[in-house]
C-alpha cells in the first residue's frame, strides 16, 4: 500500500466546564426563561467551532450565496451553540450563517439559541440538523463517522445505532481515508465538492494499491468535469490500462474488411508486396483527399 494513504489525524477535543460560574454570562438570571427557548444576540468573534464538526467542505460560493441571502432578508433562522469557556461559545449548528457574517460583515453579532447540552449531544444535533437539509458532501460524513468514533472508541455498530446510519454506509465511508492526503484536500477545497460520492470511492477501493499516484489525478478530473459513474469507471480502467474487449456482435465483416465501433481492419493475407504497397499507396492518397 502506498505511505501516503493514512488515516487523518485524531481530533483535539474541548472539554465542556463542569462548573460555570454564578458570574458567568451563560447563566440564566433567577426567573428567567430556559436558554434553548430564548434567541440571543452574541458576538461573531466568540464563536468556536464545534469539536467534531457535521462538515468541513464549505465552498465559497455557497458562503457568499447566504450572505446574499441575509443581506437581502435579514437572518431567519438563528444558529445553535453551547456554553464554552470564559464567555466563549460552541458552534453546533450554523458554521456557513457565521462564516458568511465573518467573510461580508454582516454585523458584530448574530441570533443564536444557546442550549445547555455536553459535547457529544452537540455534535449528533449537528450532523442530524446538516442531514435533514442535505448540505455537505460524503467526505464530510466520512470525517464525522471517524472523529466521533475516535471520541467515544465506540464500533461501527454502535454508532449506527445511535446515529440511525447503516453500518455499510459508516464503514464505505472510512475508505475516504485510502485516499492521498492531497485529494483529501483537494476535495474539501473544491467549489463541488459533493462530486466526489461513496459510489465513486467503492469503484476505486479495490485498485487504491495499483493506481498509486494516479488516485489524486483522478478525483481532480472527477471535481472538474463531474463525471457520472459510468464516466469515472472509464477512467479508472483508462489509468489501470484495462483493455475492454470488443463485442463480437458489434462486428461487422465485408471480405477481409472487419469494422466496429470507431475501428477497421483490413486482412492482408494472400497479397504480394507490390499488391500490399499499391494497396497502401491509394489508401493514402484517400486519405489526402478526404
Amino acid at each position: 500500500m502506498n505511505k501516503s494513504f493514512r488515516q487523518p489525524p485524531p481530533i483535539i477535543v474541548t472539554p465542556l466546564p463542569t462548573n460555570i460560574s454564578q458570574d458567568s454570562p451563560h447563566k440564566p438570571h433567577a426567573g428567567s426563561e430556559d436558554l434553548s427557548r430564548l434567541v440571543h444576540k452574541i458576538r461573531v468573534d466568540l464563536i468556536d467551532d464545534n469539536p467534531i464538526p457535521a462538515r468541513h467542505a464549505y465552498p465559497k460560493s455557497l458562503v457568499d450565496a447566504r450572505a446574499d441571502e441575509i443581506l437581502r432578508d435579514g437572518q431567519l433562522d438563528p444558529i445553535k451553540v453551547r456554553p464554552g469557556i470564559n464567555g466563549r461559545y460552541f458552534l453546533i449548528d450554523g458554521k456557513t450563517r457565521v462564516l458568511a457574517f465573518r467573510s461580508h460583515n454582516i454585523s458584530t453579532t448574530i441570533d443564536a439559541i444557546i442550549k445547555d447540552v455536553d459535547e457529544l449531544t452537540a455534535a449528533v444535533e449537528g450532523f442530524a440538523a446538516n442531514h435533514d437539509r442535505d448540505n455537505g458532501c460524503d467526505l464530510d460524513e466520512a470525517y464525522f463517522f471517524h472523529d466521533l468514533m475516535s471520541k467515544t472508541h465506540e464500533s461501527q455498530s454502535s454508532l449506527s445505532r445511535r446515529i440511525n446510519v447503516s453500518q455499510s454506509k459508516i464503514s464505505l465511508s472510512q475508505s475516504f481515508f485510502k485516499l492521498p492526503n492531497e485529494a483529501l484536500k483537494a476535495i474539501l477545497a473544491s467549489e463541488n465538492p459533493k462530486a466526489v460520492t461513496y459510489n465513486h470511492i467503492k469503484l476505486m477501493a479495490p485498485h487504491f494499491e495499483s493506481l498509486g499516484k494516479k488516485v489524486t489525478d483522478l478525483v481532480i478530473s472527477l471535481l472538474e468535469n463531474n463525471w457520472t459513474r459510468s464516466q469515472f469507471k472509464e477512467a479508472i480502467d483508462v489509468a489501470l490500462n484495462i483493455k475492454k474487449e470488443v463485442n463480437r456482435s458489434a462486428v461487422r465483416q465485408f471480405g477481409p474488411v472487419s469494422i466496429s465501433v470507431g475501428k477497421a481492419s483490413l486482412r492482408l493475407d494472400g497479397l504480394n508486396e507490390n499488391k500490399k504497397n499499391e494497396l497502401l499507396m491509394r489508401i493514402e492518397e484517400w486519405l489526402d483527399n478526404r
